[in-house]
């Protein structure tokens, strides 16, 4: 039902009970709602602008790559939002190291294109620009290598202030509905604490038409990784 459609049929059912003097004036006749119509009203707004925000948090149910990587997003602001002094704070140095390398090889593949389309082809044949695209496969080389063995699928790296660090990896195979995590937990010597792999199916956290629920996730993470489990015991102690 339309929301002209539900306006038009208050205004209708208010006019001959409240004021039938009125009743070819619209404008007059929305000072005749009662408390009851008005409340009918926003409720219908309010739930219209609920539904819209829970159909754009969605996420396609059978697309394992959207619903991976909402969850790996979600363990960012979990991780960061832990009390006092369980908190993590992030390590972005990886994640710099790859865009720059991607921005790098980026780089150099548009100034050999800029090259190639103002100076033309004698242009590309010179040793610089041989030299430009030969750094340009080395860099992407590297990149890869990056992604895949140094990176491994690392969606989170942080430290505490009193100097451990975690390192989260996650992964999800092709048409699976199983979320694994990789976690290595060490200490501020660089000593590991905890070095286990999880997996639990996704509709733990999300419901059948795919919306994502961070409590039923975070509750499952927390359950797994020790400093996690500490943390959310200290929080039952502070809400009594």
């Amino acid at each position: 039902m339309s929301l002209a459609r539900v306006s038009s049929s208050f205004l209708q059912r208010a006019t001959p009970h409240h004021c039938p003097a009125i009743n070819n004036s619209p404008v007059l006749a929305t000072e005749c709602f009662t408390t009851l119509d008005l409340w009918f009203l926003k409720s219908f707004l309010l739930a219209s602008i609920l539904k819209s925000i829970m159909a754009s948090n969605k996420v396609p149910v059978y697309s394992t790559n959207d619903l991976k990587s909402t969850s790996d997003d979600a363990l960012l602001p979990y991780l960061t939002n832990l009390p006092a002094p369980y908190a993590f704070t992030p390590d972005y140095s990886k994640t710099n190291i790859r865009f720059l390398l991607g921005y790098s090889a980026v780089a150099i593949a548009g100034f050999t294109f800029y090259a190639d389309r103002t100076l033309g082809w004698e242009a590309t044949t010179s040793p610089w620009i041989i030299a430009a695209v030969g750094t340009y496969f080395v860099l992407n080389s590297i990149l890869t290598y990056w992604i895949w063995a140094v990176e491994a699928g690392e969606v989170y790296s942080g430290k505490r202030k009193t100097g451990e660090t975690i390192s989260v990896s996650s992964s999800a195979k092709k048409f699976s509905k199983l979320y694994k995590l990789h976690v290595i937990y060490k200490s501020a010597s660089g000593k590991v604490l905890q070095d286990k792999q999880y997996e639990a199916p996704f509709t733990t956290w999300f419901s059948a038409d795919g919306v994502f629920h961070p409590e039923p996730f975070r509750r499952w993470v927390a359950s797994e990784i020790d400093v996690l489990r500490l943390a959310a015991k200290e929080n039952e102690k502070k809400s009594g």
